[in-house]
């Protein structure tokens, strides 16, 4: 089976004269943002798609967490408000893998009365090394 390829791309930003760093997520080089949107259109309509990656920290301490069974955050609202309007996925690793499974938007969950269903969207998976590599972009500098 072929394997996904995951690409991290830094996007430095401007706001209220600071400056920050966005994580832009690409798989098979595409902007997982595009692919969301154009998944997110049929049931989302004009607010399809309203993501911007996480800032550089956020996103290494997402995927690096070793918290068993809950989502990370893959995606956050473009407005840059923490929490506001996150895309997660469950990440699974084993020994040779990493699949991102599981996509939800959890203001549209199963008990929303406009449920959004990510079931058809993704999984993708990925190489362990690969992966691992595209991770060490995000750490931190001490």
């Amino acid at each position: 089976m072929r394997m996904d390829k995951l690409e991290f791309k830094i996007d430095e930003r401007r706001h209220g004269g600071q400056i920050y760093h966005v994580v832009r997520v690409f798989i098979n080089d595409s902007d997982l943002v595009e692919m969301v949107r154009e998944f997110e259109r049929p049931f989302a309509g004009t607010i399809a798609g309203e993501y911007d990656g996480l800032n550089q920290e956020d996103l290494w301490t997402s995927l690096t967490k070793k918290d068993s069974g809950s989502k990370k955050r893959i995606l956050e609202c473009e407005c840059g408000c923490d929490g506001c309007w996150p895309l997660l996925a469950k990440v699974q690793m084993d020994e040779e893998k990493v699949l991102w499974t599981n996509f939800e938007q959890p203001h549209r969950g199963q008990e929303s009365e406009t449920y959004w269903d990510y079931s058809k969207f993704g999984p993708f998976e990925f190489d362990k090394v690969q992966y691992l590599n595209e991770i060490e972009k995000l750490k931190p500098k001490s």
